[in-house]
């Protein structure tokens, strides 16, 4: 599974699946909202895309990447990644970004592969490259 949390057409921040949907996922005692079964929680609200000084000003498209684990309720446990970035493509406010977030191991080329073709609309958008963590 790959998901998005950004601005999906207007200003606005929000997480969709490939189909525009907010996930849920199933659990035995009924469905869960995507904040408790992500590991960065709400933190993917901007607080995962780099501070590139300092004062912490951001560059729009340098991007971070995370890897974490979060349980699920059901047995083990998953390996979550997510690439995030500033992103002022749609919402010119400070503090807008774009984060991908993915449900298995991947690199952070993979991740952005996956997610460019899940999700080409937010990258047609882009006036400027996502530059992937520790790329030249």
């Amino acid at each position: 599974m790959i998901l998005f949390f950004g601005c999906w057409g207007e200003a606005g921040h929000y997480l969709r699946d490939v189909q525009g949907r907010e996930p849920r996922l199933a659990s035995p005692q009924g469905p869960v909202r995507w904040r408790d079964f992500i590991p960065w929680g709400t933190r993917i609200d901007g607080g995962l895309a780099p501070r590139t000084n300092g004062g912490g000003q951001a560059t729009e498209g340098l991007a971070a990447f995370h890897q974490n684990t979060a349980w699920v309720g059901c047995p083990g446990e998953i390996v979550w990644c997510a690439i995030s970035w500033w992103d002022n493509s749609v919402d010119s406010r400070p503090g807008s970004s774009a984060t991908f977030l993915a449900d298995h191991r991947c690199s952070p080329a993979e991740l952005l592969a996956e997610a460019r073709e899940a999700f080409p609309e937010v990258f047609a958008r882009l006036k400027y490259e996502v530059q992937l963590p520790g790329a030249s």
